[in-house]
């Protein structure tokens, strides 16, 4: 995969992220608790990858030889507080979708992340509800799905 690890990526990530204004805590991949100890949390862990063997659009193409272009997800979990009052929730929700895209936006020169490693990335975004421990206990979240590009 090149330089970069998992490990690497998330803990770049995370350090960048947990910039957004309003975090109370944040959490890389070896860090996360059973718990959420302190709201908003960020949590940040890996979630796959696709790699394409020889692509043709890779910008390292040289000879008519191609690299491999490895897309790793990770996911940015933003957890907002406990889940009660509908309008309140949403409110905190978008609060912190805000916060977090503020900061992607500021990534908009090498090194992403602070890292080389990272050559591109693009993500997509979602309100979602979790639960954890107790099931009835639900939190309002954020989802961050993260692709980075790397080779």
């Amino acid at each position: 995969m090149g330089t970069i690890t998992y490990a690497q990526m998330c803990d770049a990530l995370a350090s960048t992220l947990g910039a957004a204004t309003g975090l109370a805590r944040t959490q890389s991949y070896n860090e996360l608790t059973e718990d959420y100890p302190d709201l908003p949390l960020l949590q940040v862990y890996p979630s796959g990858n696709e790699v394409d063997a020889l692509s043709t659009t890779a910008d390292r193409r040289t000879f008519r030889a191609g690299s491999r272009l490895n897309q790793v997800r990770l996911v940015a979990d933003v957890i907002c507080r406990t889940r009660s009052h509908l309008a309140e929730d949403v409110a905190k929700q978008l609060e912190m979708w805000e916060a977090i895209e503020a900061v992607l936006y500021t990534q908009n020169t090498k090194p992403y992340f602070g890292d080389a490693g990272i050559k591109g990335f693009h993500w997509a975004s979602e309100m979602v509800y979790l639960g954890r421990g107790d099931t009835q206990i639900g939190y309002a979240a954020v989802r961050f799905t993260i692709t980075l590009q790397v080779f």
